[in-house]
């Protein structure tokens, strides 16, 4: 045997896993139960967002591209970073609200979308690419290059090919919380896409996106499973853990919790701050073992 021949086999079973990602035949069903498995509740997001990707994923490769609206931390982008690697298909998610115009000092689309194509060479046969803060892209908050940059959209999602930049394969999700819109400011905010016309969003634009979808304000019991199922919890007690301290947060102190991550402006992103301030506090200001997190611990850290 060759010295490399247990790297191959690994480097080809690796790479063999992926292939059967790719051509597995993903059903809106089988496309639900990743994401329900993974996160809890948005049933009208993950359902819409099932049909899409489906169809995409399908031999017939249908690209029904989505525009996807929520209120900042309801898990519009949570989702997506979740999901996405599990088919093996190339992706991308891109900060719009970095983007500056053709020829000014930044980062333009189209050298975000020539990286992304270089570097994954199967991207021109199938690709996911996602806008995120996809609001931003609005002369409405004082973006500069909102219509330039939209103007450029219009053709990469109609799928076109410029240089090593091949869209014609490619499905869009663009990603926003509308903060700014009058819908998005209500007790039960609701949108539309015609809604997004007087914020400076292009009817040409809006017209090649087939789908339009709220995500769900999650309720307390949603927000509480979300906590406890959560990869910031898990890290969060293995750390202590390897610091010799055993922790439990008490019904108490998990109902603290829910409260400050319910807070609309900020949602379940803001766990991990949260946690992170209240390891240091238990690292370096208590020197006992085996400790209960109450909400007076937790109420202390607002005034940190």
């Amino acid at each position: 045997m060759g010295k490399y021949d247990d790297q191959v086999d690994e480097i080809l079973k690796i790479m063999n896993e992926k292939q059967g990602l790719i051509d597995k035949e993903w059903t809106p069903t089988a496309v639900f139960q990743q994401m329900d498995s993974k996160i809890i509740g948005n049933e009208n997001y993950k359902q819409t967002l099932s049909l899409s990707l489906s169809g995409y994923l399908g031999k017939n490769q249908q690209r029904q591209h989505m525009f996807v609206v929520g209120p900042s931390g309801t898990g519009k982008t949570h989702l997506i970073r979740k999901l996405l690697p599990v088919f093996g298909v190339p992706y991308i998610v891109i900060d719009s609200s970095s983007l500056v115009g053709p020829g000014y000092q930044g980062t333009t689309l189209e050298e975000v979308l020539e990286e992304f194509f270089k570097s994954n060479m199967l991207a021109a046969k199938k690709s996911i690419i996602v806008m995120d803060e996809f609001d931003k892209v609005s002369e409405k908050v004082g973006n500069n290059w909102a219509n330039v940059i939209q103007n450029e959209l219009l053709s990469l999602v109609e799928g076109s090919q410029k240089g090593s930049i091949d869209t014609r394969n490619s499905l869009w999700i663009f990603l926003g919380a509308f903060a700014y819109a009058d819908e998005m400011k209500r007790a039960n905010p609701k949108m539309k896409d015609t809604d997004l016309l007087k914020y400076g969003f292009k009817n040409e634009l809006l017209g090649r996106i087939q789908s339009f979808v709220m995500t769900d304000i999650p309720t307390k019991q949603e927000l509480l499973l979300r906590i406890l199922n959560s990869e910031e919890l898990t890290h969060f007690h293995t750390e202590l853990e390897q610091e010799g301290k055993t922790v439990r947060f008490t019904n108490e102190g998990l109902a603290e919790l829910v409260g400050m991550v319910q807070r609309p402006e900020f949602g379940m992103r803001v766990l991990a701050k949260i946690l992170y301030a209240l390891k240091r506090n238990l690292i370096f200001k208590n020197s006992e073992t085996n400790i209960e997190i109450t909400p007076d611990m937790l109420k202390v850290l607002q005034h940190d």
